[in-house]
């Protein structure tokens, strides 16, 4: 069979020409769908990210709440514990008092007795107490520093006066002496 074409030449071209229009708008048509569903993917993963960013920043925000109440609670903690320690330093020095008088009236021999017994500021070793009074004689002094000395909380006895008076009766030794005593006994070395 022969086909034979009766359109003139100029609507022949005209019928190509249309074709190539139609090719070239789907063409362009398929190039702007691509390109905008680019654009809205584009436009999905920024708006995932966004959303992710403020999930991330409210929890941000809800931790800071946390912190500012674990500072809040340390700060606490800390002061608690100050207030323990000056409670239980207080507590100590309440009772040294108490300790340093009761170890003093053990020590004590009968034929003496104490006119002075004052402390100066406590160190970090203990308190430096002075102790003066009277002795009937030079060896019972001797033995009651003896005794003080064997004690753990007694350290660094040092004599600074000794002297024979005849002030209560004849032949009594006047005495004043220091040393450091600490509620917290030292463990003596030697």
């Amino acid at each position: 069979m022969i086909e034979i074409n009766l359109l003139p030449p100029k609507i022949k071209k005209a019928k190509k020409m249309q074709l190539f229009y139609v090719f070239g708008i789907l063409a362009a048509g398929a190039v702007i769908a691509v390109l905008a569903g680019m654009v809205i993917a584009q436009n999905n993963r920024v708006k995932e990210t966004e959303r992710k960013i403020k999930t991330i920043e409210a929890e941000s925000a809800a931790l800071q709440d946390k912190i500012a109440e674990v500072k809040k609670f340390n700060a606490l903690e800390d002061s608690l514990k100050k207030k323990r320690q000056i409670v239980e330093s207080l507590l100590i020095d309440q009772s040294a008092w108490i300790k340093l008088l009761d170890m003093l009236a053990e020590k004590i021999y009968p034929d003496m007795w104490l006119l002075e017994v004052s402390h100066e500021k406590a160190k970090e070793e203990g308190a430096q107490v002075k102790v003066a009074g009277y002795a009937a004689s030079r060896a019972v002094l001797a033995d009651f520093v003896r005794r003080l000395e064997e004690d753990e909380s007694v350290s660094s006895i040092g004599i600074t006066k000794i002297e024979m008076t005849d002030k209560y009766g004849a032949g009594w030794v006047g005495f004043e002496f220091n040393f450091t005593y600490s509620v917290r006994p030292l463990k003596k070395q030697g």
